[in-house]
């Protein structure tokens, strides 16, 4: 298959498969409704995917899972798992403890869609990685809302099938992304190389974008799962369908913020004559966008949206600070060079 055809495949199957994330919180009102459950419980819910998401991408990167066996054989394989944990959740009774097991396993899978992901555009064109990997990171912005718009405009009339259309919707993206398999750069086999993983945080500059990374994304996705509630509290007027609309609207603006920036991430790389750090821009726009699109609709950015906005120009000043190393003499910084 050509790369022309190859990189929107696997952009529409990401925006497809993280439409897992962000299911339940796009029902929180009916589960607190049928289920009983409380405010906190369902922070417990959301949680339970972010830890899956953190101890899947973790293994991921301490077995090198993704360099042992085919990216897009992992990307299919947890797209249907997600699609079959989640789908089973809206099926569930009502559990505490066995709906944040269910999420749980939603986490993990995710972890085989958003960075393998990534792994696919790099292998089908490394070239463009940084404009490319801007668009991944918008579609997995656009994503997660994508369960909002659903119950915002009205397409299934139970809170079930706003679950199910989700999980529907990550079946397809395992289909497309199998049928597309790996790109021509996707390099050969290799076996696993114990510690490696830990072996990159020699390198300075990358030690200072991934954690200038893992500090705002605790904000960020704690931002998202919160959203429709903020939207909630801007207008006690507004009814359920109205709320889930505003807030896929939010993350619509977030995914325009990933995608600008990861083009201009790629232009200003190129006339700074070397790589930059992929998504350097993107990864923080979706904060920026976050509060910048409730400021609109709205007149005022609450006290999360201006969280969000302050903690990520920190975050977007900490790491332009750092000019990032070509590929491979980081690789020989950190003595992963063969």
């Amino acid at each position: 298959m050509q790369t022309r055809h190859a990189i929107p495949i696997i952009v529409i199957a990401e925006l497809f498969g993280a439409s897992l994330w962000f299911s339940a919180n796009a029902v929180a009102d009916a589960l607190h409704r049928v289920w009983g459950m409380t405010n906190v419980e369902l922070g417990y819910l959301t949680s339970s995917v972010q830890l899956g998401f953190i101890c899947g991408t973790l293994l991921l990167a301490l077995f090198g899972l993704a360099d042992r066996f085919s990216a897009s054989r992992i990307f299919a394989s947890c797209a249907l798992l997600g699609a079959l944990v989640n789908a089973a959740f809206a099926s569930a009774a009502g559990g505490l403890v066995y709906a944040m097991t269910l999420r749980f396993v939603t986490g993990l899978a995710l972890a085989g869609v958003y960075p393998i992901g990534m792994k696919l555009v790099v292998s089908w064109e490394p070239r463009k990685a940084g404009t490319v990997l801007g668009w991944l990171v918008g579609m997995l912005v656009l994503g997660t809302g994508l369960p909002h718009f659903v119950r915002g405009i009205g397409v299934t009339p139970t809170w079930q099938g706003v679950i199910y259309a989700a999980s529907i919707l990550a079946v397809i993206a395992a289909v497309m992304v199998w049928r597309l398999g790996d790109g021509p750069h996707h390099g050969s086999r290799r076996s696993m190389q114990r510690g490696a993983a830990f072996k990159v945080f020699a390198i300075a500059d990358f030690r200072a974008a991934a954690l200038g990374y893992f500090g705002h994304m605790w904000e960020l996705y704690a931002f998202w799962a919160i959203t429709p509630l903020l939207v909630a509290q801007l207008d006690n007027s507004a009814d359920a369908a109205q709320i889930y609309l505003a807030a896929a609207g939010i993350f619509l603006a977030g995914g325009i913020g990933c995608i600008g920036g990861g083009f201009f991430s790629h232009r200003w790389g190129q006339r700074q004559g070397g790589d930059t750090c992929l998504g350097r821009f993107s990864d923080e726009l979706p904060g920026l966008s976050v509060g910048v699109g409730i400021d609109l609709w709205r007149g005022a950015i609450p006290v999360g949206g201006l969280g969000t906005v302050r903690r990520g120009r920190f975050a977007l000043v900490f790491r332009l600070g750092h000019k990032c190393l070509p590929a491979r003499q980081g690789r020989r910084r950190a003595g992963l060079d063969e």
